[in-house]
C-alpha cells in the first residue's frame, strides 16, 4: 500500500507542476503586480492537496466496499470464469467431440483453504492511512508549490 501511495504522490507532484508550468505566465503576472509568494504556494499547495484529498476520498470509498464484498467479489470472478470455461466446452465439443470438457473452477475449496475470507476493519487503520495519503499528498504539491514561489516574475515572462 505505501508503494501505491508513493506512485500517487509522485502524480500528485507532477500535475502540480504541470499546472505550474501551464500557467506560467499567469503567475508571472500575478507576482509582477504584487502577489506574495506565501499566497501563490498557497494556491498550488491547496491544489495538490485538494487533488490527494480527492484520491484519498474515492481510494478509500473503493477499498472498503470491496474488502466488505471481498466474498461476493470472489464468487463473480468464479461465475465467470466458469461460465467462459462452460463456452470454451461448447466450443470444444462441436471442434472435437471426443475432447474431454473442463471442469468447473472454484477459488475456495475447503478440502485447501477456507470456504470464506473473513474481513475485519479496523477504523484506527483506515484513518491512519488517510491522514498519511493526505500528508504525503500536501509535501508532494508543497516541492512544485515553492518552486513558484521562488521564481522570479521576470524570468517567467522572459521565457513566456
Amino acid at each position: 500500500m505505501a508503494l501505491i501511495v508513493l506512485v500517487a504522490c509522485v502524480n500528485v507532484s507532477s500535475s502540480v507542476l504541470m499546472i505550474l508550468f501551464e500557467r506560467r505566465h499567469d503567475l508571472g503576472i500575478l507576482k509582477s503586480v504584487g502577489a506574495g509568494p506565501r499566497a501563490l504556494s498557497l494556491s498550488f499547495l491547496l491544489a495538490g492537496f485538494t487533488t490527494g484529498l480527492a484520491g484519498t476520498v474515492t481510494g478509500i470509498a473503493a477499498g472498503l466496499l470491496v474488502a466488505v464484498n471481498i466474498n461476493e467479489v470472489i464468487a463473480g470472478i468464479e461465475w465467470a470464469i466458469n461460465r467462459v470455461l462452460d463456452l470454451a466446452s461448447m466450443i470444444q465439443s462441436t471442434l472435437a467431440p471426443s475432447a474431454h470438457p473442463f471442469g468447473a473452477f472454484t477459488l475456495f475449496n475447503s478440502a485447501y483453504y477456507l470456504k470464506s475470507i473473513p474481513v475485519r476493519i479496523m477504523a484506527d487503520e483506515v484513518i491512519a492511512a488517510a491522514v498519511a495519503s493526505l500528508l504525503l499528498s500536501a509535501f508532494a504539491a508543497y516541492l512544485p508549490a515553492a518552486r513558484a514561489a521562488r521564481t522570479r516574475p521576470l524570468d517567467i515572462l522572459r521565457k513566456v
